[in-house]
């Protein structure tokens, strides 16, 4: 009975296409690849260390401000084209869409640094289909509800007294524009 199950065992992870060749811990933790409320979790894969913790700073900071101010924007082009050639008639739809996602709220990029992540994880891996190694880190960075919520209250100062600003150019742009 155990000769057939550690067989079958030994022959199901021999057939990996990924092998673990080094970690920073023995034991993978618990909040890899988790959610958990005050932190963003996040990993980057890259062919080193330095590599992988530079794409990690950019997803840190991409994450941190789309939970704050996102405006998204979006345009498509649609265009139908006809040609008749005996009699036959042939139809094209062109179609061209374009989504931008832009952020002007860049106060809560600063003072983000991996070294305030509370904990952080890495495996260098092999694959052996590519013959290639990489790794994959991941941070467990704090970021309290209340500190979400201070930015968010910045954010919407910052937004009220730019809407109040573009109004009054408006009004003055309005009241020049009228004859008497």
């Amino acid at each position: 009975f155990w000769l057939p199950l550690f067989c079958s065992l030994f022959f199901f992870s021999s057939c990996k296409v990924e092998r673990i060749v080094e970690r920073s811990n023995e034991q993978q933790p618990s909040w890899v690849y988790g959610l958990e409320n005050n932190y963003v979790i996040i990993y980057a894969q890259a062919e080193n260390q330095a590599k992988a913790k530079e794409k990690l700073l950019v997803e840190l900071k991409e994450q941190i401000v789309n939970s704050i101010a996102v405006n998204v924007s979006s345009s498509g082009e649609m265009s139908v084209s006809e040609q008749t050639i005996n009699e036959l008639t042939d139809y094209t739809q062109n179609s061209r869409f374009k989504t931008t996602i832009n952020s002007d709220f860049l106060n809560a990029l600063n003072g983000i640094t991996l070294s305030k992540a509370e904990d952080f994880y890495w495996e260098k891996r092999f694959n052996r289909q590519t013959k290639t190694q990489f790794v994959v880190y991941h941070v467990k960075y704090p970021f309290p509800a209340s500190e979400l919520n201070r930015l968010i209250a910045q954010w919407q100062a910052m937004d009220e007294a730019l809407s109040k600003e573009l109004d009054e150019i408006e009004l003055s742009v309005e009241g020049t524009n009228q004859y008497p």
